[in-house]
């Protein structure tokens, strides 16, 4: 496991380098695409595509304990979803798979990743148990009020509304003994090569760090059925990235250091296209140097955190030690080193996970130059 997350820490860093490139070039291109053009809407796919490789590194981390679940507002209905369209072009058509969802069904605090891996995991579990015969995958979501009257919940969860995500099976089914077990580390039924045993045990976790509650059903040679059961609560719905409003034009000065041309390069495009001065850097001690000659000649910094020669971190506190007034922003792939608390309170304005979407950096950007 320490091997697998240090593995981990550098795809995440260089994969996300190579996302935020394609990130930056998809976005320039999307500002030129015609509306309602067919180019438009395939760049549109290609964001998505950029979307979920960047939660894929999010996943690893997490899985590696490198990194702590991203939970926020959101509807559950788009997961379920891209998980079944995701199911269907990879289970056989000897399986038909038939879902239920609630359109009207409201946000919930979730790490978006970790409930994929949850319906994907379920799921799949339920294929292998009908690939030898065929059967039915039956997926529902609704709204469920919780009074107490749900016989094999009872006292299991707090009075209130949650969703209720059903994942049903037509295969073999298990016995009682199986069944007690099935959430335990490395516990599978599957043959040698098909399965760790760690699938339910890792659904299990999620669901009860998510203040919910997974049940299961399920007689010998009749199927199974799991219901995952989250909390709705009264918040506002968030869908995917933060939806940041189109930033105002800026005319003011940006260092812009980072060790990764095709990234560096796509960022000053779009950074100029908005009015911004920038000059490019390739590692800290460069824009240190430019930095000492004229320190009043920068607005604001914008530096990868993890650089050859000097860390974006080293070159913050000779800055700000000179001009304690200066906006930093860092931004990085991934960091086993600091932490976003740490470096606020060094006196650097935010830190921004790669890939970071345009409308993120314009809006982070202005607040603080404002």
């Amino acid at each position: 496991m320490e091997a697998i997350g240090t593995l981990a820490g550098g795809i995440a860093h260089d994969f996300n380098n190579i996302l935020g490139g394609i990130f930056g070039y998809v976005e320039l291109m999307l500002e030129d695409a015609e509306e309602g053009s067919y180019l438009q809407d395939d760049l549109g796919e290609m964001m998505k595509a950029c979307m979920r490789g960047k939660e894929l590194v999010q996943q690893i981390l997490t899985f590696s304990r490198q990194e702590q679940p991203q939970r926020k507002p959101a509807q559950l209905q788009p997961i379920i979803k891209e998980s079944l369209k995701l199911l269907r072009a990879t289970i056989p058509t000897t399986i038909d798979i038939q879902s239920e969802i609630d359109p009207d069904l409201g946000p919930v605090v979730i790490d978006p990743t970790q409930i994929h891996q949850v319906m994907m995991n379920l799921c799949t579990n339920a294929y292998h148990a009908m690939r030898n015969t065929g059967g039915c995958l039956q997926v529902s979501l609704k709204k469920v009020d919780y009074q107490g009257q749900i016989a094999n919940i009872a006292n299991a969860l707090p009075f209130g509304c949650y969703a209720a995500l059903r994942v049903e099976d037509t295969g073999e089914g298990m016995d009682e003994a199986t069944r007690q077990r099935i959430y335990d580390p490395f516990f599978t039924t599957k043959r040698l090569g098909e399965g760790t045993g760690m699938g339910l045990s890792v659904v299990h976790g999620i669901v009860q760090n998510h203040e919910g509650l997974i049940t299961v059903e399920s007689v010998l040679g009749h199927g199974s059925v799991f219901i995952v059961y989250l909390p709705l609560k009264g918040v506002a719905a968030v869908d995917g990235e933060r939806d940041e409003q189109p930033s105002e034009m800026g005319v003011e000065r940006i260092f812009l250091v980072d060790d990764d041309a095709f990234l560096r390069n796509v960022q000053q495009r779009l950074l100029a296209r908005q009015g911004y001065h920038v000059r490019l850097f390739t590692n800290g001690l460069e824009a240190l140097e430019a930095f000492e000659d004229d320190p009043y000649g920068v607005d604001l910094v914008i530096s990868d955190q993890t650089m050859p020669k000097m860390s974006g971190m080293e070159m913050a506190k000779v800055m700000l030690r000179r001009r304690g007034e200066l906006p930093i922003i860092l931004t990085t792939g991934y960091s086993d080193v600091i932490q976003p608390e740490d470096v606020t309170q060094m006196g650097v304005r935010e830190m921004l996970m790669k890939p970071v979407p345009k409308q993120m950096m314009l809006a982070a950007i202005r607040r603080h130059l404002s």
